[in-house]
């Protein structure tokens, strides 16, 4: 950890998120300096860990909410969202993916828009080096709200869920791994649980 006071570190990080999220037009050198601060995390990341809801949930939780529910198949991902998700990923490496992704909002009204993204961005080979760490958030949030207590059509949102992590786009990199075998476990529960 640097020099500079943790409470001073975590403004930084508070500062960016919300000037990428009010400016339209961002620049990537404030992505990174939020990524850079973050990382000054990695070797004790519990002085980040009274923060993370208020970092995750309230900033950018809210902001990925839109962009998820305004996102249309025939236009390009939005830059906000493609450096929402490299920041949260970033999140990701300092903590584990599950503690961070209980962070997100429980809206189970975004569960098929974020089906809908994800065959989108992977359907054709797609996805690029940016659009991974849209995956990647996409991803932690759909097992997120699998598991949410709510009720859904099991047969049929099983088998879109089935077919889009069964993706070349996933099952050809590792790192995803972890997290599809945590959306499986989940709906292999939910079937049990019926």
């Amino acid at each position: 950890m640097s020099d500079e006071p943790t409470v001073d570190i975590i403004e930084i990080i508070k500062n960016g998120i919300i000037h990428l999220t009010t400016l339209p037009n961002s620049s990537e050198t404030t992505v990174q300096r939020v990524i850079d601060n973050i990382n000054k995390f990695e070797y004790d990341p519990s002085l980040l860990d009274k923060n993370l809801p208020m970092l995750i949930n309230n900033i950018m939780a809210e902001n990925l909410l839109t962009l998820i529910t305004e996102y249309n198949e025939n236009t390009p991902i939005k830059p906000l969202f493609i450096d929402l998700s490299k920041i949260y990923y970033h999140f990701n490496k300092i903590f584990n993916w599950k503690k961070i992704a209980c962070l997100l909002k429980v809206d189970i009204h975004i569960l098929n828009n974020i089906i809908d993204i994800l065959t989108s961005i992977n359907s054709n080979n797609n996805s690029t080096v940016k659009t991974w760490y849209v995956n990647y958030l996409l991803l932690s949030w759909l097992y997120t709200l699998l598991l949410s207590p709510f009720k859904f059509n099991q047969n049929e949102l099983d088998i879109e869920i089935i077919t889009v992590i069964k993706s070349n786009a996933f099952n050809e990199n590792d790192f995803f791994q972890p997290i599809i075998t945590n959306i499986i476990a989940e709906l292999y529960l939910s079937l049990i649980h019926i």
